[in-house]
């Protein structure tokens, strides 16, 4: 199921629904893929959640909050590093958008 959100609310929801709607439910993706255990399609959603959530103008603080919530989550589940990659760059981009600039730049 949560692959199904990711596909869908990742590439062709964008294009069919609000992308508010595609913020939010890529966010119940990542929320079921730990439900069932898939973490990897949970994480991928995460990653899609915040490039949307971004591009629909989300609060930044708070989108700064859940990223944070995120990276600490994808740590504590199994360290995927493509998830934490993308997740660091996306904290970093919003740090710098909000004004505060990072002291721990993302390592590429």
């Amino acid at each position: 199921v949560s692959s199904l959100f990711f596909v869908y609310y990742a590439f062709v929801g964008t294009y069919s629904e609000s992308v508010q709607t595609c913020a939010d439910n890529l966010y119940r993706g990542f929320e079921c893929g730990l439900a069932c255990s898939d973490t990897t399609s949970g994480f991928l959603n995460a990653v899609h959640h915040v490039r949307i959530a971004m591009t629909a103008g989300t609060h930044l603080p708070t989108l700064l909050k859940k990223v944070e919530y995120l990276l600490d989550a994808t740590k504590s589940h199994g360290n995927i590093m493509m998830a934490i990659l993308h997740l660091q760059l996306d904290l970093d981009t919003i740090s710098i958008l909000i004004g505060k600039g990072s002291s721990d730049y993302a390592k590429v």
